[in-house]
């Protein structure tokens, strides 16, 4: 029996679970996992009159006692893939804000559905209530297939959703928008600063290849039409969105590739913006770029992915170093001042400096970018511990 059929034969609402105690033995190999990669808790929902089943992954407070991070709906293909995902989102969260300097701790949520058929307003308000009870120690906000009009109908039920539209105005509490676009703006930034390092100019007549054309993928590629890129190359597999765009950069060099084939286009940066895990031993054997740079979470299938980049000679950036943009600027409107764009653009050029300083080390020491990520967002959580 799974989690969610236990708690639904029992009645259960919610359920903790914490890596030193499982409520029941179908939720050990949660404990197991917590342990390994330094979770505090999560949080399990299940309210069946509102097909609601979702949960809050609280990773570390070292930071803040306060954790921040975005809602995901996802129709998962089974209990595992969704609760290992939020578990994974919320640890990138931790390192994410770690290293963009956002005072948070990780957390991030999860809910199981399909977006298109279950995604309700009472679904959304239950689940709204919930992160209410948790009384401010989980702040959730937009990410896949929740919106700023689901964060603005969520906050009915609880104060604690960041990512509100920009007309919301209530005292100094004012919305910060879509962050889709910023964390694009950050991931051009971070694009900018592998060219750096490597010598090859600017984007101007660059080829880059975008796998994913949500929110950052399309303003991503808006920004590099901007910058002067040659051509670019796109994958998606929502036909919508392929059309969509075509429609809106008709005139502009695009080429339109199935999404298996995106990895075998010649391209000098390859950019995920979609799901994460698509880094793997597969797929990087048939990539022909010089740089890895995207928005997408979690993107390496495996740490041990990040050596095949370094041994392959792709310079990847760590993916919750180029993409901060969005915490950053949902960060920002949660302080007590007011939200404030051009304070954020001003903390997000810290993108690119944070990037040179893992190539730097990577260089030096021979070490895959990833890990050498990994241990400079350690090196801050180990110090705000250390140091409370």
């Amino acid at each position: 029996m799974k989690i969610f059929e236990k708690m639904l034969k029992e009645g259960l609402k919610k359920v903790e679970v914490r890596p030193d105690s499982a409520p029941f033995p179908e939720a050990e190999w949660l404990v197991e996992i917590m342990k390994k990669e330094g979770h505090e808790k999560i949080y399990l929902f299940c309210h069946p009159e509102v097909k609601l089943r979702a949960a809050v992954a609280i990773h570390n407070r070292a930071l803040s006692s306060q954790t921040l991070g975005g809602t995901r709906m996802f129709n998962y293909a089974n209990e595992e893939e969704a609760l290992l995902d939020v578990l994974r989102l919320s640890r990138s969260m931790t390192y994410k804000s770690a290293m963009a300097g956002v005072k948070k701790g990780g957390g991030k949520s999860i809910i199981w559905g399909n977006p298109e058929e279950d995604k309700t307003r009472p679904l959304l308000l239950k689940f709204a209530e919930e992160i209410d009870n948790l009384q401010g120690e989980y702040t959730g906000g937009e990410d896949m297939n929740i919106s700023e009009q689901d964060v603005l109908l969520m906050k009915e039920k609880t104060a604690f959703m960041a990512g509100l539209p920009e007309s919301f105005c209530q005292g100094k509490l004012r919305g910060s928008g879509n962050p889709g676009p910023i964390t694009a703006k950050g991931v051009v930034y971070g694009m900018k600063a592998c060219l750096r390092f490597l010598n090859m100019g600017s984007l101007e007549g660059k080829t880059v290849a975008i796998q994913g054309l949500g929110s950052v993928g399309y303003n991503l590629a808006n920004f590099l039409y901007q910058e002067g890129v040659k051509q670019i190359i796109i994958a998606d597999i929502n036909p919508d969105r392929i059309i969509s765009f075509q429609e809106a950069f008709r005139g502009k060099a695009v080429k339109e590739v199935r999404s298996e084939e995106i990895f075998s286009e010649e391209c000098d940066i390859f950019a995920p913006c979609a799901r994460g895990g698509i880094l793997s031993q597969e797929t990087i054997s048939r990539l022909k770029c010089k740089i890895v740079a995207g928005a997408a979470n979690n993107q390496l299938a495996d740490p041990a992915d990040g050596k095949l980049l370094l041994e392959k000679g792709i310079l990847y950036a760590p993916d919750y170093v180029i993409n901060a943009g969005g915490v950053i600027n949902v960060d920002d409107e949660l302080d007590a001042g007011g939200y404030d764009r051009s304070r954020v653009e001003r903390k997000m050029e810290n993108i690119s400096y944070n990037l040179l300083r893992v190539f730097w080390y990577s260089q030096r020491l021979e070490l895959p970018t990833n890990l050498v990520a990994d241990m400079l967002a350690e090196e801050k959580i180990w110090l705000a511990q250390i140091l409370k």
